[in-house]
């Protein structure tokens, strides 16, 4: 489950996350939807850091800095 502002949907949903300080986007098959959640059933994979906040604002390949809250 990831927050629903993770996820894209474009002609089909995609998610970006992190990888070599650098966004790569993927394409993913969303399962059941709650209130603020979405159940991602492929296209993640163990380990994967996902883009949460400002995801409209990413670009592939675009350098992404991390930050704590």
């Amino acid at each position: 489950m990831v927050p629903s502002n993770a996820i894209i949907q474009m002609p089909a949903p995609i998610r970006y996350y992190y990888k070599n300080k650098r966004a790569v986007f993927a394409n993913v098959e969303t399962g059941n939807r709650h209130a603020n959640v979405v159940e991602l059933v492929s296209g993640v994979n163990p380990g994967d850091t996902i883009v949460v906040s400002g995801v409209l604002f990413v670009r592939p390949n675009a350098l992404v800095k991390i930050r704590n809250n």
